[in-house]
């Protein structure tokens, strides 16, 4: 385990010299921590992520809302319009 955390550590050192000495725009130590996040993610990250995205596409099936046409009806319905020919 020990030396996991150090190779893990030598990793993001050299990616922080990296972004240090070859990126000329003002980096902040977060913006440069979420780089490094972002492309070594934590395990767990990566079924979270997953997760989420799962229940985003289960809430965009139709059951989960109503259709477009459906909802148009009924604004005309409401509002008293037919449906244009």
């Amino acid at each position: 385990m020990q030396g996991t955390i150090q190779a893990d550590l030598r990793q993001f050192r050299e990616f922080l010299i990296q972004q240090v000495d070859g990126n000329p725009v003002d980096l902040t130590p977060e913006d440069v921590l979420d780089q490094w996040r972002a492309s070594h993610p934590l395990p767990g990250d990566l079924e979270a992520s997953a997760a989420e995205i799962q229940q985003a596409l289960d809430e965009m099936r139709p059951e989960a809302g109503v259709l477009a046409r459906d909802a148009s009806a009924e604004v005309r319905r409401t509002l008293g319009l037919r449906a244009k020919s």
